[in-house]
């Protein structure tokens, strides 16, 4: 193995034994993990940016995800980073500068991954439940919303569509707040003319939405409609474009 850092890692990896953890999260998220084949895709994403044989810092970026939190930020506690060594297969644990390099350099092999994750939430999609459209970070973000699980960020709305489309092409409501000035956020009608959605999205501006903590976005009205202009008149407090 070879660390991100260009250092051999081999003597690092642990071939057998046993070792015990104070959490067993990490291995628990292994297996729903596996079964959306968010695993089966680390290898070939991580191929793509010539870090292949750094699959142990992966694996401990990934566990440190469920474990504690960072002590002012930057410091872990030692049984954090034992448990995250175990999850990776590795005798001790990583260093920080070690990870942090690894982390810069992956990168680029990120978007396929968070690809796996969002196709994994819209093929579970209810197209009968509506998505939920906000901004963040000038961009887009789209989440379901039955859990608040995030689908998608991107600075364009067109980035957008291939996602809504396989959540089952869904009404989408537009939570009350700013957005960034992008296509088919600040003037849907013009903008989105020319989208191979358009006529068929029905974007509905909704207030329920303050954060994310709680919506209720089964009782908010949405509709659809042949088109934008073919709509009944618009409630008291959305707006549908």
């Amino acid at each position: 193995m070879r660390t991100a850092a260009g250092a051999s890692t081999a003597a690092g990896v642990r071939t057998t034994g046993e070792v015990q953890v104070w959490s067993a999260l990490p291995f628990l998220l292994a297996g729903p993990l596996a079964r959306i084949g968010y695993l089966d895709a680390i290898g070939p994403a991580l191929s793509g940016v010539e870090l292949a044989e750094d699959a142990p810092l992966f694996a401990a970026a990934l566990a440190y995800k469920v474990l504690g939190g960072t002590a002012r930020g930057w410091r872990r506690v030692e049984r954090d980073s034992e448990a995250a060594a175990a999850f990776a297969g590795l005798s001790s644990p990583l260093d920080e500068d070690r990870l942090t390099a690894f982390a810069r350099q992956a990168r680029p092999a990120l978007p396929v991954l968070d690809g796996v994750l969002a196709l994994s939430v819209c093929r579970g999609h209810d197209p009968a439940d509506p998505l939920l459209l906000t901004g963040a970070d000038d961009g887009l973000l789209l989440l379901d919303a039955q859990g608040m699980f995030p689908i998608a960020w991107t600075t364009e709305a067109a980035g957008l569509l291939p996602h809504w489309q396989s959540c089952g092409r869904p009404p989408v409501l537009l939570c009350a707040g700013p957005l960034p000035r992008a296509p088919c956020a600040t003037s849907p009608p013009r903008a989105c003319r020319s989208s191979p959605a358009y006529g068929r999205c029905a974007v509905t501006r909704w207030r329920g939405c303050p954060g994310a903590r709680h919506c209720g976005a089964r009782r908010a009205p949405h509709r659809t409609c042949a088109s934008p202009r073919s709509c009944p008149p618009t409630p008291s407090g959305a707006r549908t474009w």
